[in-house]
């Protein structure tokens, strides 16, 4: 019995040795790799296909600054036939820094921190598993940047946009009360979402090299044929003697005469309809329907007097004519006339057809100025502009008077492009020229980035929470001291 218990123990002890070195082998294993990446990227993590095992800190954030310094002086280059364009990642000004603006922002200081932070925690057994598994399964990281898309598209549009056909639908022409339908026209176009969607997998694989641009054919979906069944329809149609439009008793009549000139054909959910050329439709309605039925919202403002609150502005809702669902409307009215059409007295057939418009609340009702709980100013923000050009100056007094007064509710987030917007000649802004790829074009609203500076300030001197902030991407002495600016863009 003796000797068995004995043999069991040897053997319970063996393992027990044997189970200690393979830790302390593990351990030691472990402990060397670490020591060996200590100051490098572990083995398994990748960024953008690039396996960067064995990169220092600096290794890793050398190697973007260098590509993104390289697209910083060289741009993405696109190609169509023999025409060749590079889009710089920074939209430059001739004259206002307030318009130069990165289209893209590249983070590489974070994408650095984020790659090689991987495996590496304040937990040591958390560290060495994690170790592990990236050897088994790789992380893969991609390099974080910002992609103005919608001005990175604007850009290949003002440079590329003579080659493109606009597509027209099959037309109606009236020549001495006959109908004739023309043959639509096919149109050619870039697709600029696929463009994008290229460039960003470009950028995502480190490739910078020439994108090839193709035009796509733009067919009509409606035939000769099917327009030419549409024609007692379409006869119909220009017999009326107007379309009578209305929004809340207020009215405005279309004369035959001019809609028919109009006269178009389309497809809707797999149904021919007779419908009008949008652009004409479009240019009609805001010239003599918009321009009276439009109404900004506005806002609740105040102003501080002797210490007091007083309110000098009344908010009220804002109006905004739905050009599309009131083109459907007109569409569904004109091709259902049975059902529509009402005989005035001479006996000849007008159709009648509500508007859509959309109302749009004010943020800040009259009612409520009072309830706000406004005191006294909590904080001041100041800049300084002198110099500035004659254009930009006068963008800063237009954007100021739009903010002028503004209330924010408690809670609520206040956001200055917001209020500035729309920038265009129509808002007051007047344009300054900015270089687009090989183009130079004016572009309004050189300046505002003062009112972002000024309102930024104001609010880091009155302790609000800033809750989206982005500088210039260079020092500029408009917004001295350094560090104190905001871009709006």
């Amino acid at each position: 019995m003796k000797n068995k218990n004995k043999k069991l123990f040897r053997y319970l002890l063996r393992i027990v040795i044997i189970i200690l070195i393979v830790v302390i082998c593990l351990f030691m294993m472990a402990f060397f790799y670490n020591s060996y990446y200590v100051h490098k990227v572990y083995r398994g993590v990748y960024l953008n296909g690039q396996h960067l095992e064995g990169w220092s800190y600096s290794d890793v954030y050398n190697f973007l600054e260098e590509k993104s310094i390289y697209l910083s002086q060289n741009g993405l280059e696109y190609k169509f036939e023999d025409k060749i364009v590079a889009v710089q990642t920074k939209l430059e000004t001739l004259d206002d820094p307030d318009l130069s603006r990165e289209l893209i922002r590249f983070y590489n200081t974070e994408t650095t921190r984020a790659v090689f932070e991987e495996g590496r925690d304040y937990d040591l057994i958390k560290n060495i598993l994690n170790q592990m598994i990236l050897i088994i399964r790789p992380a893969k990281f991609s390099w974080q940047y910002d992609f103005d898309k919608e001005e990175w598209k604007d850009v290949l549009k003002d440079n590329f946009s003579e080659y493109e056909i606009t597509f027209i639908p099959p037309q109606v022409n009236i020549d001495s009360n006959e109908i004739k339908i023309e043959e639509a026209v096919d149109g050619k176009e870039f697709d600029y979402e696929q463009i994008i969607e290229l460039t960003e997998n470009r950028i995502d694989s480190l490739d910078f090299s020439i994108i090839e641009l193709n035009l796509k054919n733009i067919k009509s979906p409606v035939t000769k044929i099917e327009a030419e069944a549409k024609k007692d329809l379409i006869q119909e149609i220009i017999d009326l003697e107007e379309i009578v439009l209305n929004y809340k008793e207020r009215f405005w009549k279309i004369n035959s005469q001019i809609y028919q000139e109009w006269l178009t054909l389309k497809k809707r959910n797999e149904e021919i309809l007779i419908s009008f050329d949008f652009e004409k439709y479009q240019k009609h309605i805001q010239d003599n329907i918009v321009v009276y039925l439009d109404q900004e919202a506005q806002n609740a403002k105040f102003e501080i007097k002797d210490g007091r609150v007083i309110e000098f502005q009344g908010s009220h809702d804002g109006l905004s004519l739905n050009l599309d669902l009131t083109l459907e409307a007109i569409e569904d009215g004109l091709n259902d006339l049975d059902d529509q059409a009402q005989l005035d007295e001479s006996d000849k057939a007008s159709i009648d057809i509500e508007m859509a418009v959309d109302v749009i609340k004010a943020d800040v009702s009259t009612q409520n100025v009072n309830n706000l709980g406004i005191r006294e100013i909590i904080g001041v923000g100041e800049s300084d502009f002198r110099g500035s050009p004659r254009n930009r100056v006068h963008n800063i007094n237009a954007g100021a008077d739009k903010l002028n007064g503004i209330l924010i509710a408690p809670g609520e987030e206040f956001a200055t492009m917001k209020n500035l917007t729309p920038v265009d000649a129509k808002s007051g802004y007047l344009p300054e020229l900015v270089i687009k790829g090989n183009k130079t074009i004016p572009e309004y609203g050189g300046g505002l980035c003062q009112i972002g500076t000024t309102v930024y300030r104001a609010a880091l001197q009155s302790g609000l929470k800033i809750t989206q902030r982005r500088p210039h991407s260079y020092r500029v002495y408009y917004y001295e001291p350094a560090g104190m600016d905001a871009t709006i863009y």
